[in-house]
């Protein structure tokens, strides 16, 4: 999906907030990543901010993700923070790979 002025980008986030509510975890996630390939990245570094930050429960998968995008965004020490906290339970080669590229960043 490609974002193009201002009203596209509040429309597609309208269209997350009326997904059913079976997907209200993912909401956020799914908002930032619009967010960030709308190219709004200090928007995407908010939300990031205020909605994961500081959530225990956020899985390690959904961690280095963010941290991804926190890095694309320049916020390498934030990417490092989201990252840095789930190092050792990361299982999947993938997640491996995408912390080290990360931290690379």
């Amino acid at each position: 999906m490609r974002l193009g002025g201002e009203a596209d980008h509040h429309r597609a986030l309208a269209d997350v907030d009326a997904l059913p509510p079976v997907a209200d975890a993912q909401k956020s996630f799914l908002k930032v990543q619009l967010l960030h390939k709308a190219g709004l990245r200090l928007e995407a570094l908010t939300m990031i901010r205020t909605e994961f930050l500081t959530r225990p429960d956020l899985d390690p998968s959904t961690r280095v993700r963010l941290g991804r995008i926190a890095a694309d965004a320049g916020a390498t020490r934030l990417a490092g923070d989201l990252v840095g906290s789930c190092i050792d339970a990361l299982e999947s080669r993938e997640d491996l790979e995408a912390a080290l590229s990360t931290f690379e960043h």
